[in-house]
């Protein structure tokens, strides 16, 4: 009789052998799973370094004539550690006067990405006739936000300004740091939106040299939300009438009543966005997209 120790053995064994058959489904089971997943992360990473070939990226004017072609700076810092673009890997490069250009990357580091130039293209995707859009000074960053969302709606010209009622009235030297920054903005955004000609920012002025400049307008437009009467003119998609146009918004406290008496004798039409009080950032947009719709074509050649 084969001692007891023994048979537990033998009995134990065959436990563990029939806990792993009767699991033999699962694990494969587990292992086909695993694999798909490896070939699907696979697959999703040849398809992100595909995508990087659509990326672009501006470069001012005259650091295309450096050879090689040269990005400094924090963009630089951007393409080489954030988004990890390396030797080899294509990019698209546009210079902001309407060109783009197939590049690949010679050497990427956190101070300076260098690029060969394959190709160049003139592409100019800007409406039929100009807007420009005059903004009261917001507090904080709404500006920023407004700046963003104009350059992506097409604006050809953006022009702060400070009127009675504007809260935020920035010395000199804060203008300057914000103008440069919305400057970074404008371009921040036509990577993405793929504009090709950026959208300018004049210097910070007042109401009233607002007023002076706008002569040279066909269409004059200010933007009020006590105005009860309906807009005099009618959307007409594909850029009918002809001239430039300049809009005017103010700040969060809107506009005087002597201001809209001055817009008015210097031949602006008041016009409303509607029975709602709207944020002076989401006005600006709705004012944007309107002038669009209405003096331009919204899908220029």
């Amino acid at each position: 009789m084969p001692p007891a120790h023994r048979v537990e053995s033998v009995e134990q064994h065959e436990r563990v052998t029939g806990a792993l058959n009767s699991c033999t489904p699962c694990l494969r089971q587990g292992v086909a799973f695993f694999a798909f997943v490896l070939i699907t992360l696979s697959l999703l990473k040849n398809r992100c370094i595909k995508k990087k070939a659509m990326r672009r990226f501006f470069i001012p004017p005259e650091a295309l004539a450096a050879e090689p072609p040269a990005i400094t700076g924090a963009e630089a810092l951007h393409m080489a550690v954030v988004l990890r673009l390396k030797k080899g890997d294509t990019v698209i490069l546009f210079d902001g006067t309407g060109h783009e250009y197939d590049a690949q990357i010679l050497s990427a580091s956190k101070k300076q990405v260098t690029f060969r130039i394959s190709g160049k293209r003139p592409i100019c995707k800007k409406p039929c006739i100009a807007v420009t859009l005059a903004q009261g000074l917001l507090k904080g960053r709404k500006m920023d936000l407004v700046t963003r969302q104009l350059t992506e709606l097409g604006i050809a010209q953006f022009i702060p300004f400070v009127c009675e009622h504007s809260v935020a009235r920035p010395g000199p030297e804060r203008l300057q740091v914000r103008q440069r920054r919305w400057e970074k903005i404008v371009q921040e955004a036509m990577k993405q939106c793929r504009r090709n000609l950026p959208m300018t920012i004049g210097p910070c002025t007042t109401f009233s040299e607002i007023l002076s400049m706008s002569d040279r307008f066909a269409h004059k437009i200010l933007f009020w939300e006590k105005e009860k009467t309906r807009p005099p003119f009618r959307p007409e998609p594909g850029g009918n009438d002809t001239g430039p146009v300049l809009a005017v918004l103010g700040p969060e406290g809107g506009f005087s009543e002597q201001e809209v008496s001055d817009a008015r004798k210097s031949g602006f039409t008041t016009v409303s966005l509607g029975p709602f009080i709207l944020k002076a950032e989401t006005a600006a947009v709705a004012a944007a997209a309107l002038l669009r719709f209405c003096f331009s074509n919204p899908y220029p050649s």
